[in-house]
């Protein structure tokens, strides 16, 4: 179900081959809490598009306090911006979350869970955040948030950096 920009080997992002050192984005696809199908990144180059994912799992200490930035981060309004939060659980636990209502984004799972967590090189606990822009990586941060990385992704998303 995943596929990769380029045909290249399964990875959530593919070696760049131009010049930009950003590399690209693998396509995912998520289930959402309706229990639908939706592609968050497409095979096809998102060439105005930002997508920013939420990566976490529950319960986890260091997901609870990423809520903060990731909720505040939500909010940003910038065109053609799409968040996705990424539960690391089955369609149970995407549900029970969502029903909490501490989120203040759209909620999912991935398809295929330990797939997903092989590409993205996630293991435990550990929160994942990326920033991805026009098909490609522009910002990862393994871990907790801080004021200064909201303000890195912010610039992101406001076009205030190259992508």
């Amino acid at each position: 179900l995943y596929r990769v920009l380029n045909d290249t080997p399964a990875s959530p992002v593919a070696p760049n081959t131009e010049q930009s050192a950003q590399p690209v984005v693998a396509c995912i696809d998520l289930i959402n809490t309706d229990g639908k199908q939706v592609k968050a990144i497409d095979s096809v180059a998102n060439d105005t598009g930002t997508v920013i994912l939420f990566i976490f799992s529950k319960p986890c200490a260091p997901c609870n306090n990423n809520l903060f930035f990731w909720n505040k981060t939500a909010k940003i309004k910038a065109p053609g911006f799409k968040t996705y939060g990424v539960i690391r659980s089955d369609i149970n636990g995407l549900l029970d979350f969502s029903r909490q209502k501490k989120a203040k984004f759209d909620l999912y799972i991935p398809v295929d869970l330990v797939d997903f967590e092989r590409r993205f090189r996630i293991a435990g606990n550990q929160p994942l955040t990326a920033v991805i822009k026009n098909n490609r990586l522009v910002f990862e941060k393994k871990g907790l948030l801080y004021a200064e990385d909201y303000f890195d992704i912010k610039k992101h998303l406001k076009g205030d950096t190259q992508p």
